[in-house]
């Protein structure tokens, strides 16, 4: 009787250390973009905007042109999908889930606009352990024991969805003439002797950034949409976005001097 007793206080008390283990949601490694400076007038990417968003099969319930908010709610299909878009226990059999998300659009000068993207999501679904601890319930007393559908929320972005929309609405902008990417250039070729003309001139203008400042190389691309710094404060990646390319020039640490770019 009392070994009887001593093994179910066991199995509960395993149990619900599952449980407690199986709710602690993961961590971000580095900041989320949510925010992205766009090089074109507030018009254009208000529209771009809610052009990305219609396109994503959202469906929006505010959009106001004048404050520049949007907000809409967005459910997730399939609901596990919400392990891709938000940091949670990925041990819990999803039931359904969605999102709420507000948006702002704000002009920042006659050129410059910044929108900025908050999501927060919730779900229902089963957590393991309890799955776990009702199959063995179930089987001592003989009968179906349901596990309780359990509500989390809200659970913080990992960025996934914010960075779509705003991916979304840079391919959506007007192109944006820059008159360096309309001249060809001849420069000597790798090879001893011959010269190559009509090379890629956005290739061929990261290449005249190396060793400029960041306040040189805003001159030439435009107002930046995000900054990674060092851990002694100096710059480390500038990313600007150069009409459906993003651009990332990377610094050096001792002098803040441009060093490579990537895209």
């Amino acid at each position: 009787m009392w070994n009887k007793i001593y093994f179910i206080a066991f199995l509960i008390t395993f149990c619900f250390l599952i449980c407690g283990c199986a709710t602690v949601p993961p961590m971000l490694e580095r900041p989320i973009e949510k925010s992205r400076t766009f090089n074109a007038i507030y018009e254009d990417v208000w529209k771009s905007l809610v052009q990305a968003l219609t396109s994503s099969g959202e469906f929006i319930s505010t959009a106001e042109k004048e404050s520049g908010v949007i907000s809409f709610q967005k459910i997730i299909t399939p609901p596990g999908m919400i392990e891709t878009l938000a940091l949670c226990n990925s041990g819990v059999q999803w039931n359904n889930a969605n999102a709420a998300v507000n948006i702002t659009a704000v002009k920042v000068d006659e050129t410059h606009t910044t929108v900025t993207i908050n999501s927060q999501f919730w779900g229902t679904g089963t957590d393991t352990g309890d799955q776990v601890m009702g199959s063995l319930l179930g089987a001592m007393v003989g009968a179906v024991y349901y596990s309780p559908l359990r509500q989390y929320g809200p659970l913080s972005s990992k960025g996934v969805l914010e960075k779509s929309y705003l991916d979304k609405t840079a391919n959506l902008l007007p192109t944006k003439s820059y008159a360096w990417l309309e001249e060809k250039k001849v420069i000597k070729s790798n090879v001893s002797g011959g010269v190559r003309t009509n090379i890629a001139n956005l290739n061929y203008k990261l290449l005249e950034l190396n060793g400029k400042t960041p306040a040189e190389v805003e001159k030439i691309l435009g107002k930046p949409f995000s900054i990674e710094k060092w851990p002694n404060g100096k710059i480390m990646n500038v990313h600007y976005q150069i009409n459906d390319k993003i651009i990332t020039v990377s610094y050096s640490k001792r002098n803040e001097r441009a060093t490579g770019y990537s895209y």
